[in-house]
């Protein structure tokens, strides 16, 4: 799976800014109906926090390659009012997946069984591995009892991959790319006291060429 880079488009940047504005609506609205959301509870508490956990991901490439992949996520945020938060994130790969690709000599320019023409078709084993992701969100949370959030979130991602493949005849390619795109998700999380939180969240990020699911399983430590 190749992932191209490509400029931020005008029309991802006004669907995360639109999806913003939403997120502060809606945290304006529920804000005026405090009580309704169950407010005092350790999940609603204003603050700093910082998150740590593993995170799963399936990237799919729009040309049918598929491949699976773990990373490491770190997490900063600030719950600015009870149901609103702002917060970025940073995934790192820590294990690489692998996948199967198809395609034929022409298209990578060598003679890989050295028959004097480029015209077979390969299909050949590859490792699919991320280098990192880093992603803006605002997130909007709606306390379902004084210890358990529930939450959406919106925002912007940027994911740099690498992909190496190694074709029947013994020949190595290193396929690095970068994209970015809008980027948005759910979770839930169990507040066990002002402080600490265990978060789990599914994240879709919509490249030009691939999508990402990712789900993660956090930690959360609020100031």
């Amino acid at each position: 799976m190749t992932i191209r880079s490509k400029g931020i488009s005008g029309v991802k940047v006004l669907a995360a800014l639109s999806a913003g504005v939403g997120l502060l609506a809606a945290a304006g609205a529920a804000s005026a109906q405090d009580s309704t959301w169950g407010s005092g509870g350790p999940g609603t508490r204003t603050g700093i926090y910082l998150e740590a956990g593993p995170s799963y991901m399936n990237f799919k490439g729009d040309d049918g390659i598929k491949a699976d992949t773990w990373g490491a996520t770190a997490r900063a945020g600030w719950q600015i009012l009870p149901m609103l938060s702002v917060e970025a994130d940073a995934t790192f790969g820590i294990e690489d997946g692998d996948f199967s690709y198809r395609t034929s000599e022409g298209d990578l320019s060598i003679d890989d069984n050295s028959d004097g023409d480029v015209a077979d078709v390969l299909s050949a084993p590859g490792s699919f591995g991320l280098n990192y992701m880093f992603g803006a969100y605002g997130k909007l949370s709606f306390p379902v009892t004084p210890q358990w959030n529930a939450f959406v979130r919106a925002g912007y991602a940027y994911a740099d991959v690498d992909s190496t493949i190694t074709t029947p005849g013994g020949t190595r390619f290193t396929l690095g790319d970068s994209e970015d795109g809008a980027s948005y998700g759910a979770g839930t999380s169990w507040n066990f006291n002002d402080n600490s939180a265990i978060r789990a969240d599914y994240t879709y990020t919509d490249f030009d060429l691939a999508e990402v699911d990712a789900f993660s399983v956090t930690y959360q430590f609020k100031f």
